[in-house]
């Protein structure tokens, strides 16, 4: 059964989505088609990863901005940026955990309750992001416990 589509958010549902961003410090911005969207690596760095880690990672780093996309069945770990090129152990990659290179545009969650496919599971707090290095620390154990269990 596919999952609903989420409607078209108004103007007002924009906007406040937008201001809520800016209050982190945030340049977000909108599309054609009504999502809201950033630049990865212009104030965060990003690593994806499948669904079926968002319980352990988010034990692991339990105030990290953490959102999943329902109809990807990925989460989105956002990270302080990385001080040198993002780079993964072979571990992770083999998980299926990605490394958002510079300037992809990333969608953000709308607002609560607009979004069907993207929801925080931990919300972003400003200026409250782990460091790249704690984050691929974190994925790299919750990883190995995965593949052990």
């Amino acid at each position: 059964m596919p999952l609903p589509k989420s409607p078209m958010p108004t103007r007002p549902d924009l906007i406040r989505g937008l201001l809520a961003y800016k209050q982190h410090g945030w340049d977000a911005f909108t599309d054609e088609h009504g999502n809201i969207m950033i630049g990865v690596g212009e104030h965060f760095d990003a690593i994806t990863f499948p669904q079926s880690l968002a319980t352990t990672i988010t034990d692991a780093l339990p105030n990290a901005p953490l959102f999943l996309d329902a109809s990807t069945h990925r989460c989105t770990l956002l990270t302080k940026q990385a001080p040198r090129a993002l780079a993964l152990p072979a571990a992770l990659r083999e998980a299926r955990v990605r490394a958002l290179p510079r300037h992809t545009p990333l969608l953000l969650p709308l607002p609560a309750g607009l979004d069907v496919d993207r929801h925080w599971l931990t919300d972003p707090t400003p200026h409250h992001l782990p460091s790249w290095a704690r984050a691929i620390a974190a994925m790299f154990r919750t990883t190995l416990r995965w593949s052990r269990a």
